[in-house]
Order: structure tokens, then C-alpha cells, then sequence
């Protein structure tokens, strides 16, 4: 699964339009808003309105929402640094990692430091 960080648009009638990180964060403030209110105020059972009158708080999670996914893969892309342990099958050869156990490709043996692996992609 791709980290995007994706964005949250809200259209006149209060229809989002969700995607990636961004949507999470969303959904997250969305859900919590009435327990916010209860927490701040004291009211319970305020809800924000699903017509025309919840366009502007629904904007304005929408728009936190999409600048805080940015920054968050922003932050991950350029910071993240992933470790992996890798173990023998039993028969395979034990002098590296091999993707042929016959040991017929050269390229099969690990690599003997750290790498970097630039870029974006899957695993498979």
C-alpha cells in the first residue's frame, strides 16, 4: 500500500470528496467533534449540521486535514528509514540472500552494508 497524502474537498451541499491520508485525519476530526464540544463546553448531543449550515466546519477540517497529510508523507518520504531482517530458508545456500537457490544469479548475494533504495514502489 502507497502512502499518499491524498485531500478532502467539501462541495456547496456539504458532500465530501475523500482520499488518501488525508481522508483518515477527516474522519477523525469528524468523529470527534461531538465529543470535543462535550469536553469544551459541557454541551452533549451538538453535531455538525449535515445541510448548508455544516459547510464551514466541514471546510475547515477539510482544509487542516489535507495540509497535515501533506506535511505528514512530506515528513515520512524524507525521514522514514525502514529495517528489515532477512532469514535462510532451510536448504538454501547460507552465504547470502538468494532469490535462486541454485545460486545460478551473481546478483543473489546481500549486500554486505546499509543500502538506500531511492524511489517509491512494491514489494512483491
Amino acid at each position: 500500500m502507497a502512502l499518499t497524502a491524498g485531500s478532502v474537498l467539501i462541495a456547496d451541499d456539504g458532500t465530501p470528496t475523500k482520499s488518501g491520508l488525508a481522508e483518515a485525519i477527516y474522519d477523525e476530526f469528524v468523529d470527534n467533534f461531538t465529543a470535543d464540544i462535550l469536553t469544551s463546553t459541557g454541551k452533549a448531543g451538538i453535531a455538525i449540521p449535515n445541510d448548508k449550515s455544516g459547510v464551514a466546519i466541514k471546510r475547515g477540517y477539510a482544509i487542516q486535514s489535507t495540509r497535515m497529510a501533506g506535511a505528514i508523507v512530506a515528513y515520512l518520504t524524507a525521514n522514514a528509514v525502514v529495517t528489515t531482517t532477512v532469514t535462510i530458508a532451510a536448504g538454501a545456500p547460507s552465504n547470502g540472500l538468494m532469490r535462486d537457490p541454485a545460486g545460478a544469479f551473481p546478483d543473489c548475494l546481500g549486500p554486505s552494508t546499509g543500502k538506500t533504495l531511492p524511489g517509491t514502489g512494491t514489494i512483491s
